[in-house]
């Protein structure tokens, strides 16, 4: 586990996490999808003075556009899934 995963697995953060994600409605708030939702810091957390459990720093968003954003690509079957979710929110 990566120091910046430990540093996020407390209930604090739970409880920080999931305020995000209900107020953003469980919707990417980057393209707007619905789905399976992360929690980003728009500040890097290893620069030392950025507050992890601050929420005007967190931003709720979709696996997709967060792999995007840390330019990692989408695994396949997360791909497919991408799509279906996508297709299935513009129907």
């Amino acid at each position: 586990m990566s120091r910046h995963h430990k540093k996020l697995s407390n209930s604090r953060w739970q409880a920080v996490r999931k305020r995000i994600l209900h107020s953003a409605g469980f919707r990417c708030q980057k393209c707007g999808r619905p789905g399976r939702m992360e929690v980003h810091h728009l500040h890097e957390l290893n620069r030392g003075d950025a507050d992890p459990y601050d929420p005007t720093a967190l931003v709720c968003w979709c696996v997709a556009c967060h792999l995007a954003f840390h330019r990692k690509p989408l695994p396949p079957e997360r791909a497919a899934w991408a799509a279906l979710v996508q297709e299935l929110a513009n129907s």
